[in-house]
């Protein structure tokens, strides 16, 4: 009689209370049908129908209990695909949230100079191409992180390390002067090249730079400079740095620093460095700081075998 409970176990656990139901149904007939063909007494028949409670008692705590942790799973499942939702919501807000204001700048621009007699058409047509750009920029970024955060797909191209930190370092040139940082740029000569997504890398050095002015800005240190490097790092991968003289990460972060929402400022979502991260990662790279007095980040790359910075040249 007890090997009964070995099926029923397995039927509880498969299909549930309704599988359970169903098993204990099976084998109460079965024990009817064979009482009945063998003429079992009476008192024996008491002693198998007290054993079939027991049997009973298991099966349906059995199948409520998984029942129960289906219910509990599907609820996690739903929770996370809510929560997936929002944190795709929230970068793709904080990766516009950028270019959105240099559009707001441009177009109060271009009102200032339209307001002044006479215009100054040339400079107002190269503000309105900047507001483009920018424009082209944000449905850029949104669809590419869309697609990053949904699928992991990329764009990959061969990109070479030297001349991208050198057009990472244009784009915040103008924002370092009128902060009084000095933005310097160290570039190991014949660096192999790369196969990366570009706007995906560009995401990664933006926030890493915008950081770093960031960290400056607010602590007011007496040296204010920020150096960006793209040396050899092991076989077969590249490493890229940013390096400023602000204050570092606080010990009390160190620890969570790349978790979403996980930040030391007033503003801001702490979603930069955990979508850092998980580009770098889908580049089979890694992204890390590291715990010094000042702000100093670290990423590598995967090189590609054969092409260097200089075999166009």
């Amino acid at each position: 009689f007890f090997v009964l409970f070995l099926p029923l176990i397995w039927i509880a656990a498969r299909q549930g209370l309704v599988g359970a139901a169903a098993g204990l149904a099976f084998i109460q007939v079965g024990l009817i049908i064979v009482a009945q063909a063998s003429g079992i007494e009476a008192s024996t028949l008491l002693e198998v129908q007290a054993r079939m409670l027991g049997l009973s008692v298991t099966g349906l705590l059995l199948g409520v209990v998984v029942d129960e942790r289906e219910r509990a799973q599907e609820s996690l499942r739903q929770s996370l695909r809510l929560a997936a939702a929002g944190e795709m919501a929230a970068a793709l807000a904080h990766e516009a949230n950028q270019p959105l204001t240099a559009l707001v700048t441009y177009g109060r621009a271009c009102q200032h100079m339209l307001a002044r007699q006479p215009a100054d058409m040339a400079q107002l047509e190269q503000t309105v191409g900047k507001i483009t750009e920018q424009a082209q920029r944000v449905g850029a970024i949104v669809k590419r992180l869309r697609d990053f955060l949904r699928s992991g797909t990329m764009n990959l191209e061969r990109l070479a390390p030297g001349d991208f930190l050198e057009a990472m370092r244009a784009a915040f040139a103008h924002e370092a002067k009128r902060d009084g940082i000095a933005l310097g740029i160290r570039i190991e000569p014949d660096l192999p090249r790369v196969l990366v997504d570009r706007l995906e890398l560009e995401i990664v050095l933006r926030n890493l730079i915008a950081n770093a002015l960031e960290a400056i800005r607010e602590s007011r240190p007496v040296r204010r400079q920020i150096e960006l490097e793209a040396v050899r790092h092991d076989d077969g991968f590249v490493r890229l740095s940013v390096i400023d003289s602000g204050p570092g990460i606080p010990p009390e972060l160190r620890d969570r620093l790349f978790l979403p929402f996980s930040t030391s400022k007033s503003h801001g979502m702490g979603l930069g460095l955990a979508i850092s991260r998980a580009i770098v990662k889908a580049h089979g790279g890694r992204l890390w700081a590291e715990p010094t007095d000042h702000g100093s980040f670290h990423l590598t790359l995967p090189t590609l075998t054969g092409e260097t910075d200089d075999s166009d040249h």
